[in-house]
């Protein structure tokens, strides 16, 4: 679920674009969720406050912890690549122009060791 794939009428909300649904590794759905936007500066609040929901229901490990950092890199670079083979669509050309130069600064905090490679620092 991303802002993006939510669509609002009077009579309801309604969820679109299921591509990245099926089974997997629940702390991929926080990178998926994230998704276009981990340079955003409230990026480390989101996914702070979804990780706060989530312990609500379940117990999260240290370990699961420790992955979000390559999770969230993982992701942003597979849309990178998709991004790539999107380039001539209005959602690609909406990212903007300094969307990849933050690409690239994410990933230099992750291979620096940054806990939180996301935002807009």
């Amino acid at each position: 679920l991303r802002l993006a794939n939510l669509i609002m009428h009077s009579s309801g909300t309604q969820i679109i674009d299921f591509d990245d649904c099926g089974f997997g590794w629940f702390m991929h759905d926080l990178a998926a969720a994230i998704s276009f936007e981990e340079h955003h500066p409230a990026a480390p609040t989101w996914a702070q406050n979804w990780l706060d929901g989530y312990a609500r229901v379940a117990s999260l490990s240290a370990e699961d912890h420790a992955i979000l950092p390559a999770l969230f890199v993982q992701r942003r670079v597979q849309l990178t690549a998709w991004a790539g083979s999107h380039m001539q669509t209005d959602m690609v050309r909406s990212l903007g122009a300094d969307w990849l130069e933050h690409t690239v600064r994410l990933c230099r905090r992750y291979l620096d060791g940054k806990s939180w490679p996301i935002d807009a620092g």
